[in-house]
């Protein structure tokens, strides 16, 4: 859903992600992200390990998929929200 926002060229939440100062707004991303992350992994059993602490887990995840977005961004967002949907799972 965030993609697609993301895709239509939403220039509030772009400007925030590219700012040079965008740190607090990354941290502020990756925090939300994660909380809905606690909610939804665990109901669809995504990315489950016994030997990697839940938390560890959620936060390597919710991390990698602010980088990549972040990524996306700065590359001018050429792929579609599928395809960087893909590239992110294909890594994790």
């Amino acid at each position: 859903h965030l993609l697609r926002h993301l895709e239509k060229n939403d220039r509030n939440i772009l400007d925030l992600l590219t700012c040079e100062n965008n740190e607090l707004f990354l941290r502020y991303f990756k925090s939300n992200l994660k909380e809905l992350m606690k909610k939804e992994l665990p109901s669809i059993g995504a990315y489950s390990s016994e030997s990697v602490p839940e938390s560890f887990r959620i936060d390597h995840i919710a991390s990698s998929f602010v980088s990549a977005v972040h990524w996306w961004i700065e590359n001018g967002m050429k792929e579609t929200p599928e395809q960087l949907l893909g590239y992110f799972n294909a890594l994790i």
